[in-house]
């Protein structure tokens, strides 16, 4: 199963060398945590050119501040993932892709683990990721850390400087978000109302449709129309997964990519 494997183990020793200065026992650290730093990027940032920039940035600040290490009883790892928490927090500041917490809609419990689902051998690593970039920033770390890397609600609350409190509210509205992705995944597949109502333990048909609906208002703020464009659907298949008609769907994607240029040109 994805996110179970081992953490990685770094001998106490081999910390005080680096915390020393000897730059050997350093380049060992990074050995053994660089596969731990890099998955948690690589989950944030959803891109791998990005993710490898971004833990080699990690590494070279950790290399800046590993002579001021304390060991406060946590591996070292944990202290990595609060590096590389602010240095994806600056790359998304620089790209203006952060979207407040706030924004996101709720979703009502809908009986089916939607972790158990994105990590399950079944979903492929192309819609797992698209899952997770249905996340704001921040929820998307918490589920990273929490069901990636298995940390507890207090650990995460040290990584990202938050309450412990807070890392519970935070996993349980991207659990909520994450299951109405997985209800735009189905919709997208072809699936009709009733029969993704069939796939939910607790939901009717009618649910099914007002979730979906409210799902896809919200997505059409951010960008949906372009990104399934981009994924290849026609015209005629976006219009019928958003509910417009086709000209409705010509005029956002028009005005979409006219906004893409706008900001690369910016």
């Amino acid at each position: 199963m994805p996110g179970s494997r081992k953490k990685a183990r770094v001998p106490k020793d081999l910390i005080l060398q680096a915390v020393d200065g000897d730059r050997r026992a350093y380049g060992e650290i990074i050995r053994l945590c660089y596969k731990d730093v890099y998955d948690y990027i690589i989950r944030r940032v959803g891109n791998r050119s990005d993710a490898e920039d971004l833990t080699q940035t990690v590494f070279m600040r950790g290399l800046e501040a590993i002579s001021k290490y304390e060991e406060r009883g946590s591996p070292i790892t944990m202290w990595f993932y609060r590096i590389a928490h602010n240095v994806i927090v600056d790359h998304f500041r620089v790209q203006r892709k952060d979207i407040d917490i706030e924004e996101l809609p709720e979703i009502a419990d809908a009986g089916i683990d939607i972790i158990e689902i994105i990590l399950s051998e079944e979903v492929s690593e192309e819609m797992r990721s698209r899952l997770l970039r249905f996340l704001p920033p921040r929820q998307r770390a918490v589920i990273v850390l929490k069901d990636y890397k298995d940390l507890q609600y207090s650990e995460i609350g040290q990584v990202l400087q938050i309450s412990e409190t807070n890392a519970k509210t935070i996993h349980f509205r991207a659990i909520e978000n994450l299951r109405r992705g997985y209800l735009l995944e189905m919709n997208e597949a072809g699936l009709s109302v009733e029969e993704i109502s069939s796939e939910f333990n607790e939901m009717t048909a009618t649910q099914v449709r007002e979730e979906l609906d409210e799902a896809i208002r919200w997505r059409l703020r951010n960008g949906y129309v372009l990104e399934l464009h981009e994924r290849e659907f026609s015209v005629k298949r976006i219009a019928e997964i958003i509910g417009r008609d086709v000209s409705d769907v010509r005029m956002l994607l028009k005005q979409a990519l006219a906004d893409r240029s706008d900001e690369e040109e910016a």
